[in-house]
């Protein structure tokens, strides 16, 4: 369980450096969104964006199971 954990936690870590290196000043990816009102104490408004972000790509992937499911 202790490395199950490192290994997410290393996982997680070299995903966020990416975008927070791309990050554009004209266009902010969501992810550096959510890392930047989490670091200014904004929880709430981190967490609200991460729901709506979480939401959108489950209904994504709902909608590409579908027409997955169409094509077979």
């Amino acid at each position: 369980i202790v490395y199950s954990g490192l290994i997410v936690g290393l996982i997680s870590m070299r995903e966020l450096t990416l975008p927070l290196m791309i990050d554009v000043r004209g266009a902010p990816l969501v992810s550096t969104l959510i890392f930047n009102l989490q670091g200014n104490g904004a929880h709430a408004a981190a967490a609200a964006v991460s729901i709506y972000m979480i939401a959108l790509l489950m209904a994504l992937a709902f909608v590409g199971q579908r027409l997955s499911e169409r094509r077979a």
